[in-house]
């Protein structure tokens, strides 16, 4: 395991990183990455995975507010029949 001395031998991680300020809206992209291809590849693949999460969370949340919708029918179905 890597203490983070970088032992002879080891291999170090690429790594990007992306900051982005929004108040002054000034986006910043540094890191670490043995070659601007690969910088742009790890990019692509955020991307992808950002995207994949908005939609994990978007399909949770039409999920939810489709069983509070089935809940409230029922409700109601209840109440009409008293």
């Amino acid at each position: 395991m890597d203490n983070g001395n970088n032992a002879a031998g080891a291999v170090e991680d690429d790594q990007i990183v992306l900051t982005y300020n929004r108040v002054t809206e000034k986006f910043n992209v540094g890191g670490k990455f043995h070659s601007f291809e690969l910088g742009l590849e790890m990019l692509s693949r955020a991307q992808r995975v950002i995207e994949n999460k908005l939609r994990m969370e978007a399909a949770l949340q039409a999920q939810a507010e489709l069983a509070q919708r089935a809940r409230d029918l029922q409700v109601a179905a209840e109440l009409r029949k008293r």
